[in-house]
């Protein structure tokens, strides 16, 4: 089975770790200026609802890609399975974000509104895609794994043990 090489897994949680702070930079954005600028307000009532239903689904995917990212960075199985996660969760909000906007024509309400949402939207099937299809073609194995070594860190080999009887132990080293 193929491991996905350090580099990638470098880029992945780089990637990662940029989303989520993107994320939370949007949100500070929404939430503390007028970003709807369309002149039906029947539109920005549309609009407003379909972007207030994100924020749970949103603070979700941060979580995960900070999970992922940090998990990915400390070459930690648990890295992979959270950005593998996350990677899911980012085509499926994608998806749907796609298809509000094709219904109720937010790529047609100009250049910037189309260029910025097809641009988020671009960025979130790319990086959903290499996340899932990344970690699912190196069958989920970071370079140390394949090798039968366990991973470590900059602090020396993981502080749990192998034969750990915490589930969560097992899990966050297994």
């Amino acid at each position: 089975m193929r491991s996905l090489s350090r580099r990638s897994a470098t880029w992945m949680a780089v990637l990662e770790l940029t989303i989520a702070a993107g994320i939370v930079a949007f949100w500070a954005a929404f939430f503390s200026f007028d970003l709807v600028r369309s002149g039906d307000p029947r539109f920005n009532e549309i609009y407003l609802a379909f972007e207030s239903a994100f924020p749970p689904a949103d603070l979700f995917l941060t979580i995960l890609l900070i999970f992922g990212g940090l998990g990915l960075l400390k070459d930690r199985p648990r890295g992979y399975f959270f950005t593998l996660m996350a990677g899911s969760v980012l085509l499926f909000l994608a998806l749907l974000d796609i298809s509000f906007n094709i219904r109720h024509g937010v790529y047609l309400l100009g250049a910037g509104e189309a260029i910025l949402n097809l641009g988020i939207n671009g960025l979130c099937l790319a990086a959903g895609s290499f996340f899932v299809f990344g970690i699912l073609r190196s069958g989920c194995e970071s370079p140390d794994r394949e090798k039968g070594r366990r991973p470590t860190t900059a602090a020396g080999p993981s502080s749990v043990p192998a034969s750990s009887s915490s589930k969560l132990g097992r899990f966050i080293d297994a």
